[in-house]
């Protein structure tokens, strides 16, 4: 049974695909957020482009839930500006959500199929 929230934080089963992709991201270091949004636009060839109040709220949500942190830093031009960078738990979870989504992928395909695969 999936939750949505918990005081635990979010079940590896409640990422949206924003986070899923936010996180998978951060996952290839620390990013200030345009950084993130330009690394999702190439990892999808184009397909997922956020808007910044998606970007932007979606970062809040998960640095309020223990995923991410942020830092002021300077860029390679030299300009500041705030960073986000995957904590261990964000990884954690992200690679059980990662790991559910190639089950449920295994599962339909098979169903389409009409195979079984095991337990």
């Amino acid at each position: 049974m999936s939750r949505s929230k918990s005081e635990d934080g979010p079940s590896p089963t409640s990422l949206t695909l924003v986070t899923v992709q936010i996180l998978t991201s951060l996952g290839r270091g620390p990013m200030h957020g345009y950084g993130i949004k330009l690394d999702i636009e190439e990892r999808t060839d184009g397909a997922m482009s956020l808007g910044s109040g998606t970007l932007y709220q979606a970062l809040k949500r998960v640095e309020k839930q223990g995923l991410v942190s942020s830092f002021e830093s300077d860029d390679e031009d030299g300009r500041r500006g705030r960073h986000y960078a995957l904590e261990p738990l964000g990884q954690e979870i992200l690679e059980r959500e990662l790991a559910q989504m190639q089950r449920m992928l295994t599962w339909t395909a098979d169903g389409a199929r009409g195979t079984e695969s095991p337990a």
